[in-house]
């Protein structure tokens, strides 16, 4: 796959994300709420980033055992048209790959993070004046 832009910034991170919805009145053996799941969507990050760390788009950047690791908090910066697509609680893979089908587009491989918080406009990175009117920062939580 190619490079993909929206707007002034490229967008060259691919990661799947699957909205979770709470379901009202359906509860789980143990009392929970139950969360329902929308289909999974192919979505482009502006930047993947640890805590005050950037990265390049290396496809050597995040290894699969640094992702794995359970105390790894991704920082990931979105365009502004999709920074309400993201809420508390979704799922979102990342280290993945995109791949050309005859049914179309596939996400393959990665590891579940979820979301921490709902996104924000302070998108951070070396220069957070520009990126600020492009987008949004959301907080990911490594899924056990």
């Amino acid at each position: 796959m190619g490079p993909h832009r929206k707007g002034m910034i490229p967008t060259p991170w691919p990661v799947l994300h699957t909205a979770r919805v709470l379901v009202e009145d359906v509860f789980d053996a143990h009392g929970n709420v139950v969360r329902g799941r929308y289909p999974a969507v192919i979505r482009y990050a502006m930047s993947l980033s640890n805590r005050l760390v950037y990265f390049s788009a290396s496809n050597e950047t995040f290894s699969n055992e640094y992702l794995q690791r359970v105390d790894v908090e991704l920082h990931m910066a979105v365009h502004k048209s999709e920074v309400r697509a993201y809420s508390n609680g979704d799922q979102v893979i990342v280290g993945g790959s995109v791949e050309e089908t005859a049914q179309g587009l596939k996400y393959v491989g990665g590891l579940a993070f979820l979301v921490a918080g709902n996104p924000n406009s302070s998108v951070t990175g070396p220069w957070p004046s520009l990126y600020k009117p492009f987008g949004g920062m959301v907080t990911l939580n490594r899924l056990n």
